[in-house]
């Protein structure tokens, strides 16, 4: 069968005992010891960006907001440390639809291009700025800074860093860390989980879809109705009691077995979703949106235009109903939301994380959860990983390992994943990329479309993408 049809499912050993590992003893000023990569010579598709005799390091850096092909692999400096940062030689980086909405420019005060992305990082500390207190070089931590984590070596500042237990590896750690930490969230401090409910999970597939999917299970005689892809049907059986295909009209379906509705939804999408999710809801169900996924182009629309509907009016884009407090008074009904860069970034919650990671690692010890890894890239395949997630073709965690080569099986066994699926035509050409970077400086890019397209521009026509053949 295909493998983009039915996805491998790529675990470490289920409950591994990892010994601690000693701090890197080359430090920061230790050279790079992969002979592949020196200021000298480039592997294919990496750009250089080095100037001077500091060591380097390979990093993924967003060159411009848009397309795929705005993210190089290039070598930079390593990071020194500010007084409270941490240096982090990286494992194993995360990646999350946030990432596919950063490079699109999406997401709300993005930082100015170019810029090193990515926001989930797992490795050893080698070097600790002065002001630090609770690290030490040698520690496994998983860190979660607001972009620079695709990088092999990362500064994180010291209370974006949580310990990671010695029993449990990096691949497993960056696997269950966010995603769980959103699960725990949307089910049991938002959501108020209990015994012999019935929940709808949209995307549950996805990596947060699984762990929300496994944490529900965990409580008795909860009912799960899972929304993803038809190809994911087989791989979903055990962690859900219910499958719906995307893109059938699932509140007909529910209401065949559930006529009353559900007592729990998790939407991670949000547009038009959202008036069909809270109908469903029954006298005192709710509704928790922890996703805009919805907001994303993909590769094969243009550009212009998802900006155009951006700016557009809420009930157009969104197409969410305008909904009162006294409506959900009058029905009984909860609608909550969780964004987790808000939390740690904005409203510096990272107390909370702490608190909630522990509990994910007691369940992952007990049990209860297992991390699902859809597939491990190295840095030089992102926009194919990338790819991956935007078309949902992903089952679980999709994961980059900074240390495997090009070259290699593994990332070959990876690219087979998607081998029926080229990469999209970009959705704007070289000028129009340039007129966006440019009105990007200072103001911000989602601003610079706003006076783009208010500036009477006529919209984009669509580029065709290749189809793939399921």
């Amino acid at each position: 069968m295909n493998p983009i049809d039915r996805p491998t499912i790529v675990t470490g050993p289920p409950y591994p005992t990892i010994p601690s590992t000693p701090a890197d003893v080359g430090g920061i000023g230790a050279p790079v010891t992969n002979p592949s990569y020196t200021s000298s010579t480039y592997p294919a598709g990496i750009v250089s960006d080095v100037g001077g005799s500091n060591p380097q390091m390979k990093c993924i850096v967003l060159t411009g907001f848009g397309g795929a092909k705005n993210v190089k692999l290039m070598m930079k400096d390593r990071p020194q440390p500010q007084p409270n940062e941490v240096i982090i030689k990286s494992k194993v980086c995360g990646i999350n639809f946030q990432d596919i909405m950063t490079r699109q420019g999406v997401i709300d005060n993005p930082p100015k291009t170019p810029f090193i992305m990515g926001g989930e990082v797992g490795g050893e500390i080698i070097q600790c700025g002065s002001a630090t207190t609770k690290f030490l070089p040698g520690d496994r931590v998983i860190a979660f800074p607001e972009f620079r984590a695709w990088a092999e070596y990362v500064a994180v500042p010291e209370r974006l860093c949580f310990k990671l237990p010695d029993t449990i590896d990096f691949q497993d750690g960056v696997a269950l860390a966010l995603d769980s930490v959103v699960a725990e969230t949307v089910l049991f401090e938002l959501g108020n989980l209990k015994p012999g409910k019935t929940i709808l999970v949209q995307s549950a597939a996805g990596g947060v879809g699984q762990m929300i999917c496994q944490m529900a299970k965990s409580v008795e005689n909860v009912t799960v109705v899972g929304i993803a892809s038809g190809h994911k049907e087989e791989d979903l059986k055990p962690s859900i009691d219910v499958f719906i295909e995307r893109g059938v009209d699932y509140v007909h379906e529910i209401r065949k077995f559930c006529p009353m509705g559900v007592d729990l939804v998790l939407d991670c999408q949000c547009g038009e979703e959202f008036s069909k999710c809270y109908s469903l809801l029954k006298p005192m169900g709710r509704y928790i949106l922890y996703g805009t996924q919805s907001i994303c182009a993909g590769e094969s629309k243009s550009f212009f235009s998802v900006a155009r509907s951006f700016f557009s009016p809420p009930d157009q884009w969104w197409q969410v109903e305008k909904l009162s407090p006294l409506k959900m008074y009058d029905e009984n009904k909860m609608v909550a939301g969780f964004n987790f860069r808000h939390l740690l970034y904005k409203q510096r919650e990272h107390a909370y994380i702490d608190e909630a990671l522990k509990q994910v690692w007691i369940r992952y010890l007990k049990r209860e959860i297992r991390p699902v890894i859809d597939s491990t890239w190295c840095f030089e395949d992102i926009p194919e990983a990338m790819l991956r997630i935007i078309e949902h073709l992903n089952f679980g965690k999709i994961v980059l390992d900074p240390q495997m080569r090009a070259d290699s099986e593994e990332a070959a066994l990876s690219r087979g994943l998607n081998k029926n699926l080229s990469l999209r035509p970009e959705s704007t050409s070289e000028s129009e990329n340039k007129t966006l970077e440019s009105r990007h400086e200072g103001v911000g890019f989602i601003e610079a479309i706003k006076e783009t397209l208010m500036g009477g521009e006529s919209e984009l026509p669509r580029q065709h993408s290749t189809t793939r053949t399921d």
